[in-house]
């Protein structure tokens, strides 16, 4: 009997251990479905259920193939603002706006990072985060980002300016912060304070007054900049009173002798000091600048300036040194009309050595020359505007500047160049100058060069200021065209301008 006992515990044993097959019930004696005997235990029918995929993971352990047992969190970005940017994750899963959500490991830390584009800003955290500074997540999170637009800023150049009635200022303008750099002008005013064209050119209106040039962004019309203009009323016409004055001149004496064929008559100048007939009137001149020709031609010019009551006369007498004879003269006046020659005879003697001409210049009333329209100069001490009264610095002061002739000589040399004939006057001292500027092609610089200062008679400086130039007119000629040597008239050449020699 005891041994039939032993026996039945080995037979449960083993059926515990092999994990008896579902179905199969296990002997446990001599009994049928009774309690065990000896201590033994009866297992449920069908035996212990078989392992389904494991035990599961003991807390914060991996869980193997992302099973029920995986502990993540989700990180969820949202972009916006009326700017552009980029919010990126350490570590990596988010790149936000293409990748905006991700799962990580939980007990891990994310880090976001905010990068404006475009010239935006990045205005701020939402959600779990706030402010600007780094936003760092450990757990579930939604986190907005913001970024601002560009921050556009307008300024004009310069920010003030006094004018008279009529006159005209080129304004300019810039723009920070857009990749728009456009410019939509207009006078806050409306009319009745000026006009303003799409360059920023600006004509005063006919009443005196204070008005404001404005430049306003094209990217963002909210932002803009003004420039007040200060309309002090008309320029009194031309005044000067009668002068007796001379000029030192060391290097050149000039006696010359001739007639002209038109407008200029009888010529008397002995010690580069005489008169000159000019339409009709003799009037007081004297002779101040020696301008040789380029070789080969064995040409010279000199520069002769007659007085009327109403205007300035400059005269350039053409002579052969070898003759020594005169056969040309060019003359222009303020009064406008062009610088046109015409044949002359006579003769022209020059000695190298110094003179010291008198100019006894009648009273002088006239109006201001009419700015001549083609050329548009822009530089920081030269600005002559096309059409208009322009500035320049020059003898320590800014002074006014009327183009009257412009002389087209493209094809004069290599380069070619432009001459605009003007007169300065200075505001403070109302003295009045008469000199060239000097366009050449391809270089970016005018030159002012064979000056004469009234009343006190004196010669200025050849000055180069650097700037830009256009001409701003079609391909037809401006009102004076100088002949070039290759045709095969009496006409000739200009002399070559002292800046011929620039290069860019």
């Amino acid at each position: 009997m005891a041994t039939a006992a032993r026996l039945s515990v080995v037979l449960l044993y083993v059926a515990v251990a092999c994990g008896g097959s579902e179905g199969t019930p296990t002997t446990t004696g001599s009994g049928s479905g009774g309690d065990s005997q000896d201590g033994g235990t009866q297992l449920p029918d069908g035996g212990p259920p078989a392992p389904d995929g494991g035990p599961p993971a003991p807390d914060g352990g991996p869980a193997p193939d992302g099973g029920p047992g995986v502990h993540r969190f989700d990180v969820n970005v949202s972009v916006g603002g009326a700017g552009a940017g980029r919010i990126t994750s350490a570590p990596p899963g988010i790149d936000c706006p293409y990748v905006c959500a991700a799962s990580f490991a939980e007990n891990s830390s994310v880090s976001l990072s905010a990068a404006p584009s475009g010239g935006s800003a990045f205005a701020g955290w939402g959600g779990a985060c706030t402010g600007t500074g780094p936003c760092t997540v450990t757990g579930t999170a939604s986190v907005s980002a913001a970024f601002a637009p560009p921050q556009i800023a307008v300024s004009i150049s310069p920010p003030t300016a006094d004018l008279a009635t009529g006159a005209r200022q080129q304004f300019s303008a810039t723009v920070a912060g857009s990749a728009d750099a456009g410019i939509v002008w207009s006078v806050q005013e409306g009319s009745p304070g000026g006009t303003v064209d799409g360059t920023g050119s600006y004509v005063a209106p006919q009443n005196a007054g204070t008005y404001h040039v404005v430049a306003t962004s094209h990217a963002d019309p909210t932002r803009l900049a003004a420039a007040t203009v200060t309309v002090t009323g008309a320029v009194p016409d031309l005044s000067m009173a009668a002068f007796d004055s001379t000029l030192p001149v060391p290097e050149l004496t000039l006696d010359a002798t001739g007639v002209g064929s038109s407008r200029i008559g009888q010529i008397s100048l002995r010690g580069s000091e005489g008169t000159v007939e000019v339409e009709g009137r003799s009037l007081p001149s004297i002779v101040f600048e020696r301008q040789p020709f380029a070789a080969p031609w064995q040409i010279i010019a000199y520069e002769v300036i007659s007085i009327a009551p109403d205007r300035y006369y400059l005269i350039w007498l053409y002579c052969r040194p070898a003759s020594p004879d005169l056969f040309e003269v060019w003359v222009e006046s303020t009064a406008g009309g062009g610088l046109t020659p015409e044949s002359a005879s006579g003769s022209c003697v020059d000695t190298a050595g110094p003179s010291n001409p008198r100019l006894r210049a009648p009273a002088v009333s006239m109006n201001w020359p009419t700015p001549i329209r083609g050329f548009s100069v822009s530089g920081a001490d030269v600005d002559l505007p096309d059409g208009a009264p322009g500035t320049v610095q020059y003898d320590g002061v800014k002074q006014v500047v009327f183009s009257f002739v412009s002389v087209d000589c493209s094809l004069c040399g290599t380069p070619g160049w432009y001459e605009l004939h003007s007169m300065l006057w200075n505001p403070a001292t109302g003295a009045v100058s008469l000199g060239i500027f000097y366009l050449v092609s391809g270089v970016d610089a005018v030159t002012l060069a064979y000056t004469l200062s009234m009343p006190v008679l004196m010669r200025g400086p050849q000055i180069s200021y650097p700037a830009t130039w256009s001409r701003t007119v079609p391909s037809s000629r401006p009102e004076s065209q100088a002949a070039t040597p290759e045709v095969p008239t009496p006409r000739l050449a200009r002399p070559s301008p002292p800046v011929v020699q620039i290069r860019p």
